[in-house]
């Protein structure tokens, strides 16, 4: 695939920041740490519930190279870590690479089960939930150490009150869900916030950029994903694109998500290096971490 250069975004296209104006802030979440694979399908073959076990290789191989580009490009990296398949290997491999590099390690769900509305929808009531997340959270703080940063990544970006609940009892910083990815899904949002919904239907209304109770919500808005289930899950480069100028009319925190176990091709790796590159050529865009944003928004008073 030819490289490709990109100029810098002028600012009368009317989708960038102007000068004198705050950033466009931008995070990049990769969810699925712990498998090389679908993780609902890997939470199916679960024996048990005993956290450490493994699932394909002990450190995947596609998981390394997306570090490996992330920290090339020198953009920060969230991985939403699952605590059962979070093997010895993994773990030993994770911690130094946390410190070294911009890489923030996060909570992602128990087991990835789907319970019949993913692992934290509403027909799991507060004790399931409290229960999964609790242990959860137990075990990445003993296996991680000061390395786990206490944000939940829910499976399917999929929670509800109890989880919230739950989330606030056991003192996390963050919930990063998703946001809007069209104009339908954000005109729901923006009118569930005004007549103060919790949720539309099976769906949570988020609190992106604000905070449910002393737990602050930083979500995704644009999924470098197509189709988990297809030969080629990848988005193609003009889609990717379009994706996130839409993304910066919603707001001003832009979450990027991706899953490493998709990248199966290297016509995929270069799309994804092509958007990195892209995303990094715009001017007015600072690059964040949830670690970094979580803290910032814990700081502030909390006016709820």
């Amino acid at each position: 695939m030819v490289r490709r250069e990109f100029r810098t975004q002028k600012a009368d296209d009317g989708e960038m920041k102007t000068p004198g104006q705050n950033p466009i802030r931008v995070f990049f979440r990769n969810d699925d740490v712990g498998t090389d694979e679908d993780a609902y399908a890997a939470a199916q073959r679960l024996s048990d519930e005993a956290p450490g076990q493994q699932c394909g290789d002990p450190v995947p191989e596609r998981l390394q190279r997306l570090v490996e580009l992330f920290e090339k490009m020198r953009l920060p990296l969230d991985l939403g870590v699952i605590p059962v398949f979070l093997n010895p290997k993994l773990a030993d491999w994770l911690k130094p690479v946390a410190r070294d590099c911009a890489i923030t390690l996060t909570q992602h769900g128990w087991t990835h089960k789907n319970h019949g509305c993913r692992e934290f929808g509403a027909c799991r009531s507060y004790e399931q939930q409290r229960w999964d997340i609790a242990r959860g959270k137990a075990f990445l703080e003993q296996t991680l150490g000061e390395a786990f940063t206490p944000i939940f990544v829910p499976p399917s970006n999929r929670y509800d009150e109890n989880t919230i609940r739950v989330l606030n009892e056991l003192k996390f910083i963050g919930l990063s869900a998703g946001f809007a990815e069209n104009w339908l899904q954000f005109a729901v949002i923006h009118l569930g916030r005004m007549r103060g919904w919790s949720r539309f239907r099976d769906y949570p209304i988020s609190l992106h950029e604000d905070r449910h109770g002393r737990v602050a919500e930083f979500s995704t808005s644009v999924d470098v994903v197509r189709d988990y289930f297809a030969d080629w899950p990848t988005k193609p480069l003009p889609r990717l694109i379009a994706d996130f100028r839409r993304a910066m009319r919603f707001t001003r925190v832009v979450g990027i998500m991706l899953h490493h176990w998709t990248l199966r091709h290297e016509e995929e790796w270069q799309v994804l290096i092509d958007f990195l590159q892209f995303v990094k050529s715009q001017e007015w865009i600072e690059f964040v971490s949830l670690k970094q944003l979580c803290a910032e928004k814990f700081e502030k008073p909390d006016i709820n």
